[in-house]
């Protein structure tokens, strides 16, 4: 079995550097599993509506932005 190329991009890197830190807080996790809850139920909207409520577009785009910072700390405590 052939092994897939994978192109050095920064994400790459950085996906790298947090292996090395060791399993991810769980914080983080809990957040990405809420992000994830939160945009598909955005998707059930717009499927079912054919547009999507400003407040759960902005509530994702702030929990991404908090989930910046919790991954922006956790590599600097690394």
């Amino acid at each position: 079995m052939q092994m897939k190329s994978v192109p050095i991009t920064q994400a790459v890197l950085d996906k790298i550097d947090r292996q090395r830190q060791g399993p991810m807080p769980p914080e983080i996790i809990k957040l990405k599993e809420e992000i994830e809850q939160q945009t598909q139920l955005g998707e059930k909207m717009y499927v079912l509506t054919g547009g999507m409520h400003p407040a759960l577009i902005q509530g994702v785009v702030d929990m991404k932005l908090r989930l910046d910072g919790l991954y922006a700390k956790w590599l600097e405590e690394g």
